[in-house]
């Protein structure tokens, strides 16, 4: 048998399968990828797998609705390459409730069985991490309480991580501070 990369969406009210229709660049067809559903399902992350040959760690986003594939280009150090790995979606992540993630844990690469575990948060684009009030200094003082914390710490809380790059710094901290008394135009 060969790899496809067709895409369907399972209806549970009519226990019905339809074949999307996709739009623009569609990921490569594979074996045993990883799939979580996002958003009330509107919305899929697609990681790894297998094509003829290789394994994959690529990441891909589908707007179900639209039936348009994205690849992303995720910040930070990326999965290694593996196949018939778990993925699922964390509605709640960290200290932040309002933020969502995709966890991926183990599966097989070349190299054998992993059992690893990656989470890929959303890029931040908005800070305010109190909300409804407006990124202001209860949001600055938030962040500046994770100062210097790593991955490795034992309060490690990556959606306070706003650069991606697994510590929390200057960096992390003027970029909320920079967005001072704006507001977010998402939830």
């Amino acid at each position: 048998p060969c790899p496809l990369n067709d895409t369907w969406r399972f209806s549970l009210t009519t226990a019905t399968w339809t074949q999307l229709g996709t739009q623009g660049i569609v990921p490569a067809a594979r074996y045993f990828p990883g799939m979580a559903a996002l958003d009330a399902c509107q919305q899929a992350v697609l990681f790894g797998g297998h094509t003829t040959g290789a394994d994959l760690n690529d990441t891909w986003l589908l707007d179900v609705s639209a039936g348009v594939w994205s690849q992303l280009s995720p910040l930070g150090t990326v999965p290694s390459a593996r196949q018939s790995h778990s993925m699922v979606w964390l509605a709640q992540f960290g200290e932040i409730s309002s933020r969502e993630a995709v966890a991926v844990f183990g599966g097989n690469s070349a190299s054998g069985n992993l059992n690893d575990l990656w989470v890929l948060l959303p890029a931040v684009t908005c800070f305010d991490f109190t909300a409804p009030a407006g990124i202001n200094v209860e949001d600055v003082t938030l962040i500046a309480h994770h100062w210097g914390q790593t991955a490795s710490h034992p309060q490690w809380d990556p959606g306070f991580d706003v650069n991606g790059d697994s510590q929390v710094d200057i960096s992390d901290v003027m970029q909320v501070a920079a967005a001072w008394m704006s507001h977010c135009t998402s939830p």
